[in-house]
């Protein structure tokens, strides 16, 4: 008997990549613009503090794609791992998943709760996986629900 691998590995959509980073890389190279071309009345005080509060907004970009960075969903032969934004891992063997969903959970967020869009994986004798599914694209997410239901 032949046993059928089951493969999945998906990284956050690129939608993701321009949303989140592509504004601070548009905002940072409007202050290197402004620092460059816009002087005005200041002369070289006003663009250098342009050319820091540009590389104030690259430090954000480049931040946020290293948290993009970290999402990845992988079903490789008989494991399902999930990695979240900041580079958790959380396993298990198919064999012990029970149950996939996607439900609105609640978040608490400082003083906030907040209602998120979460993927559950119920895992036998262990805690439920979480997936943020917002950083995945649709088919990602689509293929995932395939091969764990």
């Amino acid at each position: 008997m032949t046993k059928l691998m089951l493969r999945l590995n998906a990284r956050s959509s690129p939608a993701g990549y321009v949303v989140l980073a592509g504004i601070w890389f548009l905002l940072g190279a409007l202050f290197v613009w402004c620092a460059f071309y816009r002087q005005g009345a200041g002369g070289w005080k006003t663009g250098i503090i342009g050319l820091q509060v540009a590389a104030m907004c690259f430090a954000v970009a480049s931040l946020w794609i290293v948290w993009l960075r970290g999402f990845r969903l992988r079903i490789n032969g008989d494991v399902f791992e999930y990695r979240n934004g900041l580079y958790q891992t959380r396993s298990c063997p198919l064999a012990d998943i029970e149950d996939y969903e996607v439900k609105w959970i609640k978040w608490q967020v400082l003083w906030r709760r907040l209602k998120v869009p979460r993927g559950v994986v119920a895992v036998r004798n262990q805690d439920p996986i979480l997936i943020n599914i917002k950083p995945f694209s649709r088919a990602d997410l689509a293929a995932l629900r395939h091969l764990l239901v």
